[in-house]
């Protein structure tokens, strides 16, 4: 595929969380990784950070960013789009979503060509 649309914005509330929540404690050593892939005809996003992680279960009701994240994919792309958000064992949070690759939104929120 030469041109691949995805929502907007959907990259941005994960690397805001890392920032906001992740290094509110740290001084500085605070780091973002961003990856994005392709698997299987699906793109998945990848944002690793090496702050402070998040104590027991992620409450997705807890805010209101990662919840709409949630709830926009389940609205485009249905059961064929997830996102997870989990500690790492080494320190950090691990935040992953996939979702299909399509060259066309047949929507009022016609995405981003990338």
């Amino acid at each position: 595929m030469d041109n691949i649309a995805t929502l907007k914005l959907l990259l941005q509330p994960l690397v805001e969380n890392s920032v906001v929540h992740g290094f509110k404690n740290m001084e500085d050593g605070g780091h973002i990784f961003i990856t994005i892939s392709m698997e299987n005809e699906n793109i998945i996003y990848c944002v690793k950070d090496n702050g402070c992680g998040f104590t027991g279960e992620f409450n997705w009701e807890k805010g209101y960013a990662l919840k709409n994240l949630r709830d926009r994919l389940r609205i485009y792309y249905g059961k064929k789009a997830w996102i997870t958000v989990e500690n790492q064992e080494e320190g950090g949070v691990i935040a992953m979503m996939s979702f299909p690759a399509t060259d066309e939104f047949h929507s009022k929120d016609r995405g981003n060509q990338v």
